[in-house]
């Protein structure tokens, strides 16, 4: 991993510890778009939510599930999870975006990516992650995430990836002129006198599929509105 990618998700974890009281009163509802997740989940269902902030998915969903772990890099978000939704059937912890090894995953099992995750393989029913994708800072990072949760999903299990529209004309000001394949953005978010430069990546049309298909998913659904959303499927490998 090449040290600006380093350096930027670096930021990331200690921007959003930075603002984390102000971002989190601004996510006490789910986005009126993405109200159709509460219908993809199962009583008997084991969730991972992947970047889950203040935990207001657990809320959302109101119990209905068998289990949800939560996972995110800031800390402090992570505590404002545990505050609201602890409960017998919810786990919330703090990874490192450059998580290279994990006390709960074998050797195997995390020598296969630079990144990884602390669980098994296919640990889970079915994985959210709700506006996250958009702040990785390069293809390989993104390939790297896509493949790992490819491998802590079960089989037939489905994923579903959302990141923001970010070619609607209020976020357009955002972007950095460049001849790369990976455009960058800088969003700021102010908290009281601090104000954090939020790094994050405009996903084209099919770019998201792309890196999921790749990773190993079948397509099942994709949406684009305010967000854009990739729905997919790890196929059952007959044995």
């Amino acid at each position: 991993m090449k040290d600006k990618t380093k350096n930027i998700l670096s930021e990331l974890e200690s921007g959003y510890d930075l603002i984390a009281g102000k971002f989190s009163s601004t996510r006490a509802f789910m986005w009126r778009d993405l109200g159709f997740i509460k219908n993809m989940v199962k009583p008997d269902d084991r969730i991972l939510d992947f970047g889950c902030g203040n935990g207001r998915l657990a809320g959302f969903l109101g119990g209905n599930f068998s289990e949800y772990m939560g996972v995110d890099i800031s800390q402090k978000l992570i505590d404002f999870a545990k505050q609201r939704y602890s409960s017998e059937k919810t786990e919330f912890i703090k990874i490192s975006a450059n998580a290279k090894r994990s006390d709960r995953a074998t050797k195997k099992e995390c020598g296969r990516t630079s990144f990884a995750l602390p669980f098994k393989d296919e640990s889970f029913d079915i994985v959210f992650s709700i506006a996250v994708f958009h702040h990785f800072p390069s293809k390989a990072y993104t390939q790297k995430v896509a493949k790992e949760l490819h491998r802590i999903l079960k089989s037939g299990g489905r994923v579903v990836i959302t990141v923001w529209n970010l070619w609607q004309k209020q976020y357009l000001k955002y972007q950095k002129k460049s001849k790369k394949e990976w455009i960058d953005a800088e969003i700021p978010f102010k908290s009281g006198n601090k104000v954090f430069q939020r790094y994050h990546h405009p996903f084209k049309s099919g770019e998201l599929e792309k890196f999921f298909r790749e990773a190993g998913f079948k397509t099942l659904e994709k949406k684009e509105g305010w967000n854009l959303v990739y729905i997919g499927s790890k196929p059952v490998v007959d044995k």
